[in-house]
């Protein structure tokens, strides 16, 4: 007989990128903090007509997004500060929202499922997190309560909801991300990782900004499935999981007996069975098991962001050498700040390092398993091969510019010399000519200055 599925939280999640990196270390370091309220206050009072009808900002710590913290109690301190922002948007019912022009063409297949699950569909909790890092990530539920739904209608309803998603939460997103950069980059001053990346641009004489993937909001969507059930058959519980992942690859498996908990991990979906208790659908539940994956698609996010960055660069850094403008690029400004944007990506990506983060076992666990199917080791490591190219084209650009001031300089050294001897030649023309053989000694003197000339330069350019 199938199994049905009588409770469940659908979470769908999003990732994002903006321009804005905080230098969290200079702050702890320095001991002083971030007036993220300031922030905050600067949003909510230059908020545009479309998220202030949908939502307002808050600061992390704020009383009205405590429900939506409690599931980091559990992770260490300093990296609770990593959230410096979020946008709270409104539940959106969909009876109402479904009335919009722009939606009507899912009305019947919404009234089909409405008819199904007996019930209203509302996404509920939708947030808009801003990261340290440039990272964004959002994420909404909608809870399906007392129904009996085969994985088939489950996977049918779940399909709607990332399609009305979309286009419900695609221009807030993206107007939250301009908001959020425009605010900060008007009216405050801690800019130093974007500062990096200008120079460069400057120097490269790039055209377009560098790609934070803004335009990329709920252009990757990951499901996050909370099905809670008494009946714990591992069996039939991995038969349903693949059946809700489509069957994609092959899902990872972990168990939590402390947590009453069966997780199968895919590419896009991570499906849990929970104990069916009085805590299903609280949010800070949720958000217990939601929070380590959320980190590891930040991290995914911000490692694609790089490395489409590290690339864009390093197309530019050809052009420059092909171009023959690289006599022109200040090469200590250029090496300094090319050293300078690795060492700070470098710091970023230990910060995400799963043993600075959380003292959790079972959160720790979550994330190990999510970061391996998600394969974000090779994409760091693809980074890691790029940013090295970008290192050896910058090298030989350095030493094809010296090799050219070398040319130049032998060049101008061999008129010096040639204009001296003629000279030269000439006053011991003059001194044999006129017999006087007195001045011949300070004639020799050019003679000898050129010799020392030539030797120091050449242990110059040997060096």
């Amino acid at each position: 007989m199938e199994k049905l599925i009588k409770n469940a939280d659908i979470v769908l999640m999003s990732g994002n990128m903006t321009n804005i990196f905080f230098d969290m270390e200079y702050y702890n370091l320095n001991k002083t903090n971030f007036k993220y309220d300031i922030l905050c206050q600067h949003l909510n009072t230059n908020i545009n007509n479309l998220l202030k009808s949908n939502g307002k900002w808050v600061v992390p710590n704020d009383e009205s997004s405590l429900k939506t913290r409690l599931s980091a109690s559990s992770f260490m301190t300093h990296r609770k500060k990593h959230n410096t922002i979020q946008f709270e948007i409104n539940d959106f019912d969909l009876d109402i929202m479904l009335n919009n022009s722009k939606l009507n063409k899912y009305i019947s297949k919404y009234n089909e499922i409405k008819t199904i699950l007996n019930q209203s569909i509302t996404f509920q909790n939708a947030v808009i997190k801003f990261g340290s890092y440039g990272d964004v990530t959002f994420n909404t539920k909608v809870s399906l309560k007392e129904v009996s739904i085969s994985a088939k209608q489950y996977n049918i309803i779940s399909a709607l909801l990332r399609n009305l998603a979309r286009e419900i939460y695609q221009e807030i997103i993206k107007n939250a991300c301009i908001e959020y950069i425009e605010t900060i980059e008007r009216d405050i001053d801690c800019n130093e990782f974007k500062r990096i990346f200008f120079e460069i641009e400057n120097i490269f004489e790039v055209k377009e900004k560098l790609d934070y993937s803004i335009n990329r909001s709920m252009y990757t969507i990951s499901w996050v499935h909370l099905i809670y059930d008494d009946n714990y058959n591992d069996s039939e519980n991995k038969k349903l999981a693949n059946e809700i992942a489509f069957k994609e690859e092959k899902l990872a498996y972990l168990r939590s007996a402390s947590h009453n908990a069966y997780i199968y991990i895919g590419w896009s979906h991570t499906i849990f069975f929970l104990e069916n208790n009085q805590n299903k659908h609280l949010q800070e539940e949720i958000n217990y098991h939601l929070t380590p994956i959320e980190n590891e698609f930040a991290e995914w996010e911000f490692i694609i962001a790089m490395t489409r960055n590290i690339e864009r660069l390093l197309f530019h850094s050809y052009s420059v050498f092909e171009s023959n403008k690289f006599f022109f690029i200040k090469t200590t400004q250029f090496k300094r700040n090319i050293n300078q944007l690795f060492f700070f990506i470098q710091r970023i990506m230990h910060s995400y390092d799963n043993t600075s983060i959380t003292l959790n076992q079972y959160q720790a666990k979550l994330m190990e398993a999510q970061e391996k199917k998600w394969e974000i080791n090779r994409y760091y490591q693809s980074y890691k091969d790029k940013s090295k190219s970008l290192y050896n084209i910058v090298d030989y650009i350095i030493q094809r510019k010296k090799s050219v001031q070398g040319k130049i300089l032998n060049g101008i050294l061999f008129v010096i010399a040639l204009l001296s001897t003629i000279e030269i030649s000439n006053s011991i023309y003059q001194i044999i000519y006129n017999n006087d053989s007195s001045q011949l000694i300070f004639s020799l003197g050019p003679v000898f200055t050129i010799i020392i000339i030539i030797i120091l330069y050449n242990r110059i350019a040997g060096d």
